[in-house]
């Protein structure tokens, strides 16, 4: 993973694919999968997606919500005929795989978008104006960089030229940076970060690479993660 970070860091367009290897390393981590499949899908990378999905059916084919997601993502994909295959391949029917077949038949099974719940130590929202793809990533004490790309301890919801990532606890001091994934030429825009007590927006220009706007702290006198920088 230290490798995909690097690269993502530089805006290299390899740096899915580094992600994505990390799961050759732990074929049968379902998290892990799950992670990719999730990351994959809010790029609008349903193939990709679709595979680590593919890979959790297969790790777990009892598990009824494994197989609906993959439908969802075969479906979305136009290959209805396989997320029927899949949806049918079930060792025992539930009420979420016949109501996945119901939606299949009604044309309306889809991949379903991230609900992002409420509440987060912290909540970050960006909006840009540009060609490509810009994220924010969160940089925790331990270096890793958790993104979209990479939602360990984070939840991410993309739409086009927005973004809303949550990092539920924060109990470490952590780098708030923006990232260019793709696209040519600068972007503009702007990162409003929340806590329970502070809110605060920062804006910024990008062309690539990555650009470190805040860091967030945590108050040992108040036990909350709340003063920024």
């Amino acid at each position: 993973m230290a490798v995909a970070d690097l690269l993502a860091a530089r805006s290299d367009p390899a740096a899915p694919r580094a992600y994505a290897s990390a799961a050759e390393v732990k074929p049968f981590d379902k998290a892990l999968h799950l992670q990719l499949a999730q990351g994959f899908a809010s790029k609008g990378d349903l193939a990709r997606s679709c595979a680590h999905r593919r890979a959790l059916v297969s790790i777990d084919p009892s598990r009824p919500g494994y197989r609906v997601d993959l439908a969802r993502c075969l479906s979305g994909q136009g290959q209805t005929d396989m997320a029927r295959e899949t949806l049918s391949a079930a060792p025992a029917r539930s009420a979420d795989l016949t109501q996945a077949l119901r939606d299949l038949d009604l044309g309306t099974l889809r991949p379903r978008p991230l609900d992002l719940p409420g509440g987060g130590d912290l909540r970050a929202s960006l909006v840009f104006t540009g060609a490509g793809d810009v994220d924010i990533v969160v940089v925790d004490a331990s270096g890793r960089r958790l993104s979209a790309l990479r939602p360990d301890d984070v939840l991410v919801a993309e739409t086009a030229n927005a973004e809303e990532l949550i990092y539920r606890t924060v109990r470490k001091t952590l780098a708030i940076e923006v990232s260019r994934i793709s696209g040519q030429g600068a972007v503009t825009g702007q990162l409003t970060l929340r806590t329970p007590t502070v809110t605060r927006t920062y804006p910024f220009t990008l062309d690539q690479g990555s650009l470190r706007l805040a860091t967030v702290g945590y108050s040992l006198d108040y036990s909350r993660p709340y003063h920024y920088r």
